[in-house]
């Protein structure tokens, strides 16, 4: 853990994902894994929903999650070992938030 935390990919995490990531750690315990819907970080952890979503993506980004799909809502969640091959350069990009869609003007 006191690696991760000196890492580039966590230096590089948002306030907000770094409140996700310790309320995912919490919620694993001592296991393996854990389920949490978003409604559980709020009602848990205090954290809006609109805020969960933008962190889950750079957390996955960066390597210190895997998510996967999981019953009623909740996804589950494992702590990661990815972010130990991303460098600083990497770590900035990937946690820059992601456009979805292009726009049509764009593709022209």
């Amino acid at each position: 853990m006191a690696d991760r935390e000196k890492s580039p990919a966590y230096a590089a995490l948002s306030p907000g994902a770094r409140r996700v990531l310790a309320a995912i750690e919490q919620a694993i315990g001592g296991g393996s894994c854990a389920a949490v819907s978003y409604t559980g970080f709020h009602r848990d952890h205090g954290i809006w929903r609109k805020s969960v979503s933008p962190a889950i993506k750079a957390l996955d980004n960066l390597g210190l999650i895997d998510v996967a799909p999981g019953l009623r809502l909740a996804n589950v969640y494992r702590l990661s070992d990815r972010w130990r091959g991303i460098d600083a350069d990497a770590a900035r990009r990937l946690a820059l938030p992601t456009v979805s869609r292009a726009s049509p003007i764009d593709l022209l």
